[in-house]
């Protein structure tokens, strides 16, 4: 069998967040670094170390860390930035990044899911905004729900 450079982007096995979330059972948060910074559309929670485990075909377990994932809420809505360093150029390149929109459903899902994050989110609420006319105001990060214990895309089609 022939492969095209962009097979994987057709099979829709590896796309569906349901799958993901199954096949990365294993995968867990290290770290959660909290900085809460409160900005007039986002709020900077702080930053993850991340286990990605991977069964292979043979029943391999290969543990891949990704460090220094920001964690954050962009407009009220939970968001992960992979860490960047600037290049000889000036400009800054993301480090890593996840090679589907389904990976980074699961990722950020897995990141937003632990523990210390949800406690972080949850004292961010009470964290002054960050402005340079109003210094004294307070933006409401808004609670993210907590995830159930199985799988969260279990029912999403």
């Amino acid at each position: 069998m022939t492969r095209t450079k962009y097979e994987h982007q057709n099979r829709t096995d590896i796309n569906e967040p349901g799958l993901l979330w199954e096949a990365l059972s294993n995968s867990r948060v290290d770290r959660f670094h909290p900085k809460i910074v409160v900005h007039e559309k986002s709020v900077l929670f702080g930053y993850a170390d991340v286990t990605i485990v991977v069964e292979t075909a043979n029943g391999v377990l290969c543990p891949v860390k990704l460090r220094g994932i920001v964690v954050k809420s962009l407009k009220g809505k939970p968001h992960i930035d992979m860490p960047a360093e600037k290049g000889s150029d000036g400009e800054f390149y993301d480090i890593f990044m996840p090679r589907s929109a389904a990976f980074r459903t699961v990722l950020t899902t897995l990141v937003f899911s632990d523990a210390e994050v949800q406690a972080t989110i949850a004292s961010a609420a009470n964290a002054p905004a960050e402005s340079a006319d109003d210094a004294g105001t307070s933006t409401p990060a808004g609670e993210q729900p907590a995830l159930s214990a199985g799988n969260p895309f279990a029912n999403a089609s």
